[in-house]
Parts: C-alpha cells; sequence; structure tokens
C-alpha cells in the first residue's frame, strides 16, 4: 500500500515537471514561432491576408524590429512591401530603428518596393524633406509616394516607364536661375 502511494506521488511529480518544463520551452518558442507564421502570412498572394499580417506586426511594436530589419534584407518583394507596411502602421519610435533599411531601399530606383518604404518615413516623419535634402534618390521616391500613393493601376505604371532614367537626375532648384558670366 505504502509503495503506491509513493508511486502515484512520483507520477504526479513527473508529470508537474514535464507540464512546467512544456511550458518553459512554449514561452521560449512561441515569439520565433509566431514570427514566422506572420512571415509566411507576409508572403501569401492574398492582399487581405497581407494585410492582416501587417497590422498584427505593426501592432507588435519594438518586439517585431528584429523580425522586421531581417525582413527588409529579404529578396522576397512581397516580404518587404508587407514589412514596410508594418512600420508604417506602428504607433511608437520604434519603427526608427529600421531607418537604415528603408533608406537603402529608398535609394533604389522608383518602384513599387519604394513606395512602400516611402509610406514609412512620411507617415511618421513630417520632416523628411529637410532630412533628406542631399539625397535627390530618396527625395524623388518619397516625393512620388506622396503625389501618387500606392497604386497598382496602369497610369501609375506607365508614369513609373516614362520616367525611368538610367542616372539619377539633378534636384531642380526653386527660385530665379543664376546668370553665367
Amino acid at each position: 500500500m505504502e509503495y503506491m502511494r509513493i508511486r502515484t506521488v512520483c507520477i504526479i511529480v513527473v508529470a508537474a515537471v514535464i507540464l512546467l518544463a512544456g511550458a518553459v520551452i512554449t514561452a521560449f518558442l512561441y515569439q520565433p514561432v509566431r514570427y514566422n507564421l506572420h512571415e509566411s502570412r507576409l508572403k501569401s498572394p492574398e492582399k487581405v491576408i497581407r494585410d492582416y499580417a501587417a497590422n498584427q506586426v505593426g501592432a507588435d511594436g519594438e518586439k517585431a524590429i528584429p523580425y522586421l530589419k531581417k525582413w527588409l534584407k529579404s529578396d522576397n518583394e512581397l516580404l518587404v512591401k508587407g514589412s514596410c507596411r508594418a512600420l508604417a502602421e506602428m504607433n511608437d519610435k520604434a519603427w526608427k530603428q529600421c531607418l537604415p533599411e528603408l533608406e537603402k531601399i529608398l535609394s533604389g530606383e522608383d518602384s513599387e518596393l519604394t513606395d512602400h518604404a516611402a509610406q514609412a518615413i512620411a507617415r511618421h516623419d513630417e520632416n523628411w524633406q529637410e532630412k533628406y535634402k542631399d539625397n535627390p534618390a530618396i527625395i524623388r521616391n518619397i516625393d512620388t509616394y506622396t503625389s501618387w500613393g500606392i497604386k497598382d493601376n496602369d497610369w501609375h505604371k506607365r508614369y513609373r516607364r516614362y520616367n525611368r532614367t538610367k542616372d539619377e537626375p539633378e534636384m531642380p532648384q526653386l527660385g530665379p536661375p543664376e546668370e553665367k558670366q
């Protein structure tokens, strides 16, 4: 009888330890598993699913930054767009930690990717023109976004095709032209 009681107590203790270990492991693995799910949703061909995932990641704020930095460097265009959208949806200043990645995207040719990166900066930083006055590529790309927004229509695509150049154009100077001597 005594043997049965000790055995029952041992089984209960072992079960409790296993449950506790499972809870600890789940707590450590939950965040990476959750962000892997968000990553796969951001890569989805369905816009509704991508928007939902971007809103969820954006709502996470500071916790999402390491994942967003990694995703912004990805070769997957949908993942980069979704990451930019998540940064645009953030309510706190955490998005600024991803500025180097956003600036790298904005330094490229005008594209849908640059529109999404411009959206993240234009939504949060009202002084972007002053901040990037020495970088004409970034000014052009944010300006294109603020003028056109993110569009998938033919007019926007034709505008991009028409205005695509090999060399970076000079930013026009406002004011009277300088006289040549």
